[in-house]
């Protein structure tokens, strides 16, 4: 069901983004993509929901991810050209976004359980 949330939130935040021009739900755009980008990514070496669910419906396992993640950045695309969000912006939102994941992640591997 991650996957599935995950596009709706999508969908709802870029239609926020059209029809009221809503910086924040722009962040609620941008995350999604993000988020599936970085999913499929450690897919290489431990397949996510779209993986597992591609291979079963014999699409092989980068099919589904591919798309979802795919569509993701078209709706992102979509609501930053609306917004007219930058390729700085978007570069420095991506940045930002990998080093709080990143940290996230680090701490959680450091803090004894």
């Amino acid at each position: 069901m991650g996957p599935v949330v995950t596009v709706a939130q999508a969908l709802i935040a870029l239609a926020l983004v059209q029809m009221r021009a809503s910086t924040a739900a722009w962040v609620f755009l941008f995350w999604p993509a993000f988020m599936r980008f970085m999913a499929t990514v450690i897919s290489l070496f431990n397949p996510n929901d779209e993986a597992r669910i591609s291979e079963w419906l014999g699409w092989g396992m980068w099919t589904l991810p591919v798309i979802v993640t795919a569509g993701l950045f078209v709706l992102l695309a979509i609501g930053s050209r609306r917004l007219r969000v930058s390729w700085k912006t978007l570069a420095l939102s991506w940045v930002v976004a990998s080093v709080s994941v990143s940290a996230v992640i680090g701490l959680d591997m450091i803090i004894a359980r």
